[in-house]
């Protein structure tokens, strides 16, 4: 089996070579079935993300949630202080760059993930028995530890493998979703 290292590595590797028409178009039809997922459509609190270039999005799935007047919380992070939680956000809500680069809301206000229903969840790689690989530093990990509702891993399809190295404390997925396929575990 790969290493987690070089499997991360062949992923930043494929996402480079992607133009921006494929990204677009492998963005759009997976999160088209992001929100036409029953779990998306009978969920009304839910986690997210907010993507990175390159990433699978969730720009759409955002604009879905305040459409139909969904619960929305993302990810912050507050190293120096070792602390990581999900916190409410609204279309009013000011973002700026967190310590990872990734846009989180300014002033976060913790919320307990007790009652979130769903959550869509990154990766670099997913293995189609629900093992996620992040990009290293156990965030996820930690958000996903008390979290009882829905995991769905986002993914495009060329980071699904049949395995993946895992180890006792990764948090698996419930469902993996791509562009082309949804995967339950």
């Amino acid at each position: 089996m790969k290493s987690k290292h070089l499997i991360r590595e062949e992923i930043r590797e494929k996402r480079a070579i992607l133009s921006e028409v494929e990204l677009l178009e492998m963005g759009s039809r997976l999160q088209k079935r992001a929100i036409a997922l029953e779990q998306f459509v009978d969920a009304e609190f839910l986690a997210s993300y907010i993507s990175t270039p390159r990433e699978a999005p969730t720009g759409l799935i955002h604009t879905e949630c305040f459409r139909a007047l969904k619960r929305l919380a993302i990810p912050y992070s507050l190293p120096s202080r070792d602390e990581y939680g999900f916190c409410g956000i609204d279309l009013d809500t000011p973002l700026h760059r967190g310590p990872f680069g990734i846009f989180e809301p300014r002033e976060p206000q913790k919320l307990d993930n007790i009652d979130m229903e769903l959550a869509f969840v990154p990766g670099i790689a997913f293995s189609r028995d629900g093992i996620r690989l992040g990009y290293g530093k156990g965030i996820y990990d930690r958000l996903l530890q008390n979290f009882k509702g829905i995991k769905i891993g986002l993914s495009f399809s060329f980071q699904c493998y049949s395995e993946l190295p895992a180890e006792e404390h990764d948090i698996c997925m419930d469902f993996i979703l791509t562009e082309s396929e949804f995967i339950e575990v």
